[in-house]
């Protein structure tokens, strides 16, 4: 999972410059991944249904009244959360309130996101509406790798951040 990979990465990059040795920054990877709250918002369910996430049941009745699935990742799978309706910008709107909604567990230094083939001007709608749910000091928009896109499809949006 991207975005909360690499939360964990600019985590160990942090303690590493700071001196520590692999066996520490091992140590505390593994106690700050328990953490690291990551969910989806997905636009539609084709990609979702051709890799098994959903069956053809449910990604024909979210086809048909137009919802689009929020999941979270739990320690092992994807957990559905929600399903959101609207456009597309009013889905990630809603998603983003939705995971960020315990904005006092939210650690608000950094906010780090993985996209599927948003445009600029989509990259800075997920931003602020980011800001205007809970003002954070660093958000990473970071497009999701290759492997990830062909699992998640087009307009996905990922986002991870850690909780205190």
């Amino acid at each position: 999972v991207s975005c909360g990979l690499g939360i964990l990465v600019l985590h160990a990059a942090k303690i590493a410059a700071g001196g520590s040795g692999a066996t520490q920054i091992c140590t505390d990877i593994e106690r700050v991944k328990t953490h690291i709250q990551t969910g989806y918002i997905f636009y539609g369910t084709n990609y979702l249904h051709k890799r098994g996430r959903i069956g053809k049941y449910a990604a024909n009745l979210c086809n048909a009244f137009k919802l689009s699935p929020f999941m979270t990742v739990g320690q092992k799978s994807m957990v559905l959360a929600g399903l959101l309706y609207g456009s597309r910008e009013n889905v990630w709107k809603k998603g983003i309130r939705k995971h960020l909604k315990k904005r006092k567990k939210v650690c608000t230094e950094l906010v780090y996101i993985a996209h599927v083939g948003l445009s600029v001007s989509e990259q800075e709608l997920i931003k602020d509406e980011i800001q205007r749910t809970i003002p954070v000091k660093r958000i990473i928009m970071q497009q999701a790798s290759f492997v990830n896109a062909c699992n998640i499809g087009m307009k996905t949006i990922g986002i991870s951040y850690y909780s205190m």
